[in-house]
C-alpha cells in the first residue's frame, strides 16, 4: 500500500471513529434522555456551596482516574514498546471511544494498540487484556466481600440455613478469587495449553510467548495500580451520592458500591447502554440497604450514578474522539 492510499486510509478511519462517537454520546445524552433532565441534574450541583464542592471533587478525581490507567497500560506494554506517558493518555482517551460502541468493551483494547508503532498489535492486545485482567481481580475482591456483608440483606437467600448461605459464599468466592491470582501471577502456564500443535494453534503458543515477559513484580504492581484506581472511581461515587443529598456512611457506600461494581462487571454489556443498566442495578443494590425506603433515595443514587457515567465515560469519549489523531491504524510496515 503506497503512502497516499495508506495516510487516506488512516484518516478516513479516524473521522469515522469520531463521527460515530459524537453520533453515540448525541443519541444517549440527548435523543434518550434529553437535555432538559440533564440540566435539572447538573444545575443544583454548579450553586455555590457543598454540592458543588463534592461535585467538583468527583470531577477533579478523573485525572487521577485517567492518569492511573495511563501509567498502567504504559506499564503493561513497555516490555514490547516505550511509549511515552501523553501518548498512553491519548490511547485510553481512544480506547473509551471506540468500546462506546464494540461489546464487552473490545474497543478499549484496539483503540490502544494504534498508538503503537513497532510492537507487534496481537501481542499488544494480549498485555492490554492482562491490565483489564487486573483491575478485574481487584473488583471480584471488593465485590466478594460486600456480597458477604450484605448477604443476609438478600431475600432470595433467606430459605438457605445461615451458616450454609454464608459459608458457600465465602467458598466459591475464595475458589473463584484464588483461581484468578493464581492464573493471573501463572500466565506463561497458558502457552502450554498449546504447545505440541501446528498451524494457528502453533501461532497461538507463539502469542502467548508473550507473557514471559511479565515479571512477578510487573503484575503486582499493575494490582497495586489497579487497586488505586478502583478507590478513586468508588470515591467518585460516594461524593456523587453525598452531592445529591444522600448522607450514606462512608463504608456503607462502599459496600453497596463494590456490589454494583461487581455485578456490572459479569453483565454483558456495551458502554453506551452502561447508563440505563448501571442505574438500574444501582437502585436494586441500594434497596439492600435501605429496603422500603429506597424510593426516597432511588432518584438520588441514579442521578449519582448517570453522572459518574457523564464524568468517567462520556467526558473522556469525547476527548478521545479528538485523540484519535494520535492512532496510526495502517503503519508503513503493514
Amino acid at each position: 500500500m503506497n503512502a497516499k492510499v495508506r495516510k487516506s486510509a488512516n484518516l478516513l478511519l479516524r473521522l469515522a471513529i469520531m463521527v460515530l462517537t459524537m453520533v453515540f454520546l448525541y443519541r444517549q445524552l440527548f435523543a434518550k434522555t434529553g437535555a432538559e433532565q440533564w440540566i435539572d441534574m447538573i444545575g443544583p450541583l454548579l450553586l455555590p456551596g457543598r454540592a458543588r464542592n463534592l461535585f467538583l471533587f468527583a470531577l477533579a478525581l478523573l485525572t487521577l482516574n485517567l492518569m492511573l490507567e495511563s501509567l498502567k497500560w504504559q506499564l503493561i506494554i513497555q516490555p514490547l514498546e516505550q511509549v511515552p506517558f501523553v501518548n498512553a493518555l491519548a490511547a485510553v482517551l481512544a480506547g473509551i471511544s471506540v468500546s462506546l460502541f464494540l461489546p464487552n468493551r473490545i474497543g478499549d483494547y484496539l483503540g490502544r494498540i494504534f498508538v503503537l508503532r513497532k510492537a507487534n498489535p496481537a501481542e499488544a492486545v494480549l498485555l492490554t487484556v492482562i491490565g483489564s485482567f487486573s483491575q478485574l481481580i481487584v473488583i471480584g475482591i471488593a465485590g466478594a466481600i460486600a456480597l458477604l456483608i450484605l448477604l443476609p440483606r438478600m431475600q432470595f437467600l433467606q430459605f438457605l440455613p445461615e451458616p450454609f448461605g454464608f459459608w458457600s459464599v465465602l467458598l466459591m468466592s475464595i475458589l473463584a478469587i484464588g483461581a484468578g491470582i493464581l492464573l493471573y501471577f501463572n500466565l506463561p502456564l497458558l502457552r502450554r495449553v498449546f504447545s505440541g500443535r501446528k498451524g494457528w494453534v502453533f501461532r497461538i503458543e507463539q502469542l502467548l510467548g508473550v507473557y514471559e515477559l511479565l515479571s512477578n513484580q510487573r503484575l503486582f504492581l499493575l494490582l497495586l495500580i489497579s487497586a488505586a484506581r478502583y478507590l478513586v472511581f468508588s470515591t467518585q461515587f460516594y461524593l456523587l451520592i453525598l452531592a445529591f443529598g444522600q448522607p450514606v456512611p462512608y463504608l456503607t457506600a462502599l459496600t453497596l458500591i463494590s456490589m454494583i461494581y461487581l455485578l456490572m462487571t459479569l453483565i454483558p454489556t456495551i458502554a453506551i447502554s452502561e447508563l440505563g443498566i448501571r442505574g438500574s442495578v444501582t437502585v436494586a443494590v441500594f434497596a439492600l440497604y435501605f429496603g422500603a425506603d429506597v424510593a426516597q433515595t432511588g432518584m438520588v443514587v441514579l442521578a449519582a450514578s448517570s453522572m459518574l457515567w457523564l464524568i468517567n465515560l462520556a467526558f473522556p469519549a469525547l476527548l478521545g474522539a479528538f485523540a484519535v489523531n494520535r492512532l496510526r491504524f495502517i503503519r508503513t510496515d503493514d
